[in-house]
């Protein structure tokens, strides 16, 4: 099934210790709710740093959410081995601290945005064995 939109909860409350490492791979989850990447209040930067969506086969009808970009502290983002849809959002530029990016064997689709060059700490980029093209 999906991911619960209530995720957010997780990813935006106040906490003394903020959650930095989100691991949801090798799962059946079909997607997202919509809402889980939004910030409920509006108030808050995630502190997030680690995502690992990869491996998912059913995520047919879900693409990276255009939110991602609001997630600052991210360093490491795997979408790798997946059915996740869609084209890489501009919004990935707004992850400077990006350092990992693996979209392999995924069904993402269309060019590789002009915004990746933003991403000055990027040192490994895979998205190979998909469905892309370049500007």
């Amino acid at each position: 099934g999906e991911i619960p939109k209530e995720i957010n909860q997780i990813l935006y409350r106040e906490r003394k210790t903020p959650l930095l490492s989100l691991k949801l791979a090798n799962n059946k989850f079909t997607g997202f709710e919509d809402g889980a990447w939004t910030d409920p209040a509006n108030t808050r930067t995630p502190d997030l740093a680690y995502l690992d969506i990869g491996n998912n086969a059913d995520w047919a009808s879900t693409s990276i959410p255009e939110e991602i970009g609001l997630h600052t502290s991210l360093y490491f983002l795997s979408a790798f081995n997946s059915s996740i849809k869609g084209v890489i959002p501009t919004q990935i530029g707004g992850n400077t601290k990006l350092t990992n990016l693996y979209l392999s064997d995924s069904a993402i689709t269309g060019c590789i945005p002009t915004e990746i060059a933003a991403l000055t700490s990027l040192v490994i980029l895979d998205a190979s064995r998909r469905p892309t093209s370049s500007p």
